[in-house]
This record gives structure tokens, sequence and C-alpha cells, in this order.
């Protein structure tokens, strides 16, 4: 995974599994190259 990318995933993982079941979307935005796609895909 790309440098620094696996605290992200982790964050987005961790905020997943803390929700409740109704949790069905989350939002990831920001500047080209930051990642985004990346972190969705992890």
């Amino acid at each position: 995974m790309v440098g620094g990318m696996e605290l992200n995933v982790r964050k987005v993982t961790e905020f997943i599994e803390n929700q409740s079941s109704e949790v069905s979307l989350i939002g990831i935005w920001g500047m080209g190259g930051l990642g985004k796609t990346t972190t969705a895909k992890a």
C-alpha cells in the first residue's frame, strides 16, 4: 500500500466497525492525488 495509507485505511475501518448496521455510505473527498481511490479500494 502507498506509504501513509495504512493510517487512513485503519481509521475508515475503525469507523465502519464502530457504527451501527445503519451505516451504508461513507464519503471520501479531497484534492486530487491524495489517495481517495486507493483508500476506498483497500
